[in-house]
C-alpha cells in the first residue's frame, strides 16, 4: 500500500507540474509540500518491504514444518503399512512388497541380498524402520541399475539392427546399381545414335536449303518426304529416350545412394533428348517448308504443261474459227471423250505434244489400240505386217500421209484430195518409204517453227514486256498466244487451203469424217468439267486497261476500267486488231462478271496490260471456305482459310444473278487437295480476300 501511495504521489506531482501552471505561487507551494512528504513515503516503503520479507520467511518456515510433519506422518504410515509384523524391521518379504508397491519395481534376488547386506545389521531380522530413507535410496539405485541395463541392451539391439539395416541397404544399393546401370548404358548408346541421326538429318536439311532452289519438284518432294520421315523416326527415338530416362530416374529415386550415382547420367540423357527434339523441330520446319515449295513447284510445272496444252488446243481450234467453249462437243462422241480423241485432233492439226504431258495434264492414260482385227481391211493388214517388223502404228500412219502428200504435189495441183485407190497403193509401199517418213516430222517441225517465229515477229511490239515479266509457264502461254493471232491473221481461204494441203479435211468438217469411222473402244474418259478446266486461261491485269465491247479499238465503247490485280477469264484470243496492230483478248472479268475485250499490250515497248497466270489464288485475309456456291456467313463452312494459303482454282461463278452478287471461286487447297469448296474473292465493300498467286 505504501509503495502504491508513493507511486501515486509521484504521478500526482508530475501531473501537478504539467497542469497547474497559474499562478506560479500555487505550483511552488505544491512542489514544496511534496518534497516534504517524500522522505516519509520512502521510509514507509522501506518498512513495508521489511515486513513483506518477514512474512515470506515465516510462510516458508511454516510450509517446511508442515511438509516435514507431513513426510513424517507419511513415513510413519509407511512404516506401519509395510512392517506387517510390527517388529520394527523390514524383512525381505516386506522390502520386496515395499519396492513393488511404492516404486513399481520388482527387485531381483541379488539386489535384495545386497540391500539387506548393506542396511540390515548382522543377525537382525531385517532393515530397521528408522532406515526407511536409506531403504528408499537403495531401492531407487537398484531400479536405476536395472533400467540402465535395459537401456544398454536396447542400445545394443538398436546398434545391431542399424548395422544389419545398413548392410542390407548396401546390398540393395549394389543390386539396384547392377540392375539399372545396364539400362542406363543402353540409353546412353541410344542417345549417341540419336544425335548421329539428328546430325545426319540436319545435313540433309542444309543440303536442301542450299540446293533446293535448283531441284526439280519431284526431287525436292522426295527429299522433303525423306527428311520428314527421318525426323519422325528420330522424334520417336527421342521420346523413347526421354520416357525411358524418366522411368529409370523414378526407379533410382527409390534409393538415395543409387539416385546420387545415376542421376547425372540419366539427366544427361534427358537433356540430350530435349536438345535433339529442339533441333529436330527446326529440321521439321525446313522439311515442311520444302514440301510446300515442292508442291508449288509441281503445281507450277503442271500448270506450265496445262497452259501449253490449252494454248495449242486453242490455236488449232480458233484457227478454224471455232470457239474454245465448243471444243469438247467437237471432239467428243455422244458426249464421251478420251485422251486418244485429243491426240488424234492434235496430230491432224500438225501440232505435236508429248503424250506424257497430255496424260499428266488430263490425269488419264491414253488407250492406244494395237490391233484392228475387228475391221478386216487391207490397210489394217498391211499396218500389222509392218508393225511386226518393228515399226509402230503411228509411224505407218505418218508414212502413209507423207506418201499421199508427195503424190498430190507431183500430180495435178488442182485435185484437193488423193484418190482412195492411190492411197491404198501407197500404203502397200509403206515399208519402202520409212526413210521419207522419218524426214517428215522434221519437215513438220520446221514448218511449225517458221509459223511460230512469224507470229512472234508480228507480235514483238505488243508482247515484249509480257514475255519478259511473266514466269516460265506464263511465258510459254504468251508465246503460243502470238501464234493464234498469226494463224488467224491469214485469210480464211488461205487457212482452208493450207488445211486441205496438210490433209486434215478442213478441220471442223472432220466431225463428219469421224462419224463415218468404225466405233473405237474408249479409254479413260475426260469429263466436260475437267476438259474445261484444262482449257481455261486466266490473265492478270498488270497495268490499268480499258474493257470495251468490240475487238476493233476504233469501233469499241468502254465498259469499265480493269484495275491492277484483277483477273480475266479469257474465252477467245489473243487476236490481232488490224486497225491498231494491238493484240486483244475476249473474256470475262472475275470481279463483276462483265464480258468484253481488253488489249494485252500497247504499241509502245514495255506497255504490258495483261499477262497469263496460273490457275491459283493466294489468301490475303481470313475467309470462309463454304460447301456450296450460294452458302454465305456461317452456313456450311468447311474451314477458315488463313492468310498465305494457296488455292488451286477449279471453277468460278457469281452466287446470284444480280448487281449485288459476289464472285466466288471453286478451289482446293494446294497443300491438301482433299479440302475443297467455294471462297469469296472480294466482298461488296471491295475488301479483297483472294489475289492472283
Amino acid at each position: 500500500s505504501l509503495e502504491a501511495g508513493s507511486k501515486f504521489a509521484k504521478l500526482l506531482s508530475a501531473e501537478a507540474l504539467v497542469t497547474v501552471k497559474e499562478p506560479p505561487s500555487l505550483r511552488d507551494e505544491a512542489q514544496s509540500s511534496l518534497e516534504q512528504l517524500r522522505p516519509r513515503m520512502q521510509q514507509a516503503t522501506a518498512q513495508m518491504s521489511e515486513v513483506v520479507k518477514k512474512a515470506v520467511s515465516a510462510k516458508a518456515s511454516v510450509c517446511n514444518s508442515f511438509i516435514t510433519e507431513k513426510k513424517a506422518r507419511k513415513e510413519e504410515a509407511q512404516k506401519g503399512a509395510y512392517d506387517k509384523d510390527g517388529d520394527g524391521y523390514f524383512n525381505e518379504t516386506e522390502v520386496m512388497t515395499f519396492a513393488e508397491e511404492v516404486y513399481d519395481y520388482k527387485l531381483s534376488q541379488s539386489q535384495l541380498d545386497r540391500i539387506m547386506h548393506q542396511l540390515a545389521a548382522p543377525e537382525s531380522p531385517g532393515v530397521r524402520v528408522e532406515n526407511l530413507v536409506a531403504l528408499r535410496t537403495a531401492i531407487g539405485i537398484a531400479r536405476e541399475e536395472a533400467r540402465a541395463v535395459e537401456r544398454k541392451a536396447a542400445r545394443e539391439e538398436q546398434d545391431r539392427v542399424r548395422r544389419e539395416t545398413e548392410e542390407m541397404k548396401k546390398a540393395m544399393v549394389q543390386e539396384k546399381l547392377q540392375q539399372l546401370q545396364g539400362p542406363v548404358k543402353d540409353i546412353q548408346a541410344v542417345s549417341a545414335v540419336l544425335m548421329q541421326a539428328v546430325a545426319e538429318v540436319e545435313g540433309l536439311a542444309h543440303k536442301m536449303t542450299t540446293y533446293g532452289a535448283s531441284m526439280l519438284a519431284q526431287e525436292l518432294s522426295a527429299s522433303s518426304e525423306s527428311i520428314c520421315s527421318k525426323v519422325e523416326s528420330a522424334m520417336i527415338s527421342s521420346r523413347r529416350v526421354r520416357d525411358r530416362s524418366d522411368d529409370l530416374l523414378m526407379q533410382a529415386q527409390s534409393l538415395t545412394e543409387v539416385e546420387e550415382v545415376l542421376r547425372p547420367q540419366i539427366e544427361s540423357c534427358i537433356a540430350t533428348a530435349e536438345d535433339a527434339e529442339q533441333r529436330l523441330l527446326v529440321v521439321e520446319g525446313v522439311g515442311k517448308s520444302s514440301k510446300a515449295i515442292a508442291i508449288r513447284k509441281a503445281f507450277a510445272e503442271k500448270e506450265a504443261m496445262r497452259m501449253e496444252v490449252a494454248s495449242k488446243l486453242r490455236i488449232c481450234y480458233e484457227a478454224q474459227d471455232g470457239n474454245p467453249e465448243d471444243l469438247f462437243d467437237f471432239l467428243s462422241t455422244e458426249d464421251e471423250m478420251d485422251l486418244v480423241d485429243v491426240m488424234d485432233y492434235l496430230a491432224k492439226a500438225k501440232c505435236s505434244i508429248d503424250t506424257s504431258k497430255l496424260e499428266a495434264v488430263f490425269g488419264v492414260t491414253a488407250k492406244i489400240e494395237e490391233s484392228k482385227a475387228e475391221v478386216a481391211t487391207k490397210e489394217e493388214d498391211e499396218l500389222e505386217k509392218v508393225a511386226a517388223q518393228g515399226a509402230s502404228v503411228q509411224e505407218i500412219t505418218s508414212a502413209t500421209s507423207a506418201a499421199a502428200k508427195d503424190e498430190v504435189e507431183a500430180g495435178d495441183s488442182s485435185k484437193p484430195q488423193v484418190k482412195e485407190e492411190e492411197a491404198q497403193d501407197k500404203e502397200g509401199q509403206a515399208k519402202d518409204g520409212l526413210d521419207k517418213e522419218k524426214q517428215e516430222p522434221e519437215k513438220q517441225g520446221q514448218e511449225q517453227e517458221q509459223e511460230h517465229r512469224t507470229g512472234q515477229e508480228e507480235a514483238q511490239d505488243g508482247q515484249k514486256d509480257a514475255a519478259a515479266s511473266s514466269a516460265s509457264s506464263t511465258a510459254a502461254a504468251a508465246a503460243t498466244s502470238a501464234k493464234i493471232a498469226a494463224v488467224k491473221k491469214e485469210e480464211p481461204d488461205a487457212v482452208a487451203a493450207k488445211a486441205a494441203e496438210k490433209g486434215d479435211g478442213g478441220g471442223i468438217e472432220e466431225k463428219d469424217d469421224k462419224a463415218a469411222k468404225p466405233p473405237r473402244t474408249k479409254g479413260e474418259l475426260i469429263s466436260r468439267q475437267d476438259f474445261g478446266r484444262v482449257l481455261r486461261l486466266f490473265y492478270r491485269v498488270t497495268k490499268e486497261v480499258t474493257l470495251s465491247d468490240n475487238r476493233l479499238l476504233a469501233e469499241s465503247r468502254q465498259l469499265r476500267r480493269l484495275a491492277v490485280g484483277e483477273v480475266m477469264d479469257v474465252l477467245r484470243g489473243p487476236m490481232l486488231d488490224p486497225s491498231s496492230g494491238v493484240y486483244r483478248v475476249y473474256g470475262q472479268a472475275l470481279k463483276d462478271g462483265i464480258l468484253g475485250y481488253a488489249s494485252i499490250s500497247g504499241k509502245k515497248a514495255g506497255s504490258s496490260f495483261l499477262i497469263p497466270m496460273q490457275n491459283s489464288f493466294r489468301v490475303l485475309k481470313p475467309v470462309s471456305l463454304h460447301k456450296e456456291l450460294k452458302d454465305t456467313g456461317d452456313a456450311n463452312v468447311i474451314r477458315e482459310l488463313v492468310e498465305g494459303e494457296v488455292l488451286e482454282v477449279v471453277d468460278w461463278s457469281r452466287n446470284a444473278p444480280s448487281a449485288t452478287s459476289l464472285s466466288r471461286v471453286q478451289a482446293r487447297l494446294q497443300e491438301d487437295p482433299d479440302v475443297a469448296g467455294w471462297a469469296t474473292i472480294a466482298d461488296a465493300s471491295g475488301t479483297m480476300f483472294l489475289e492472283a498467286a
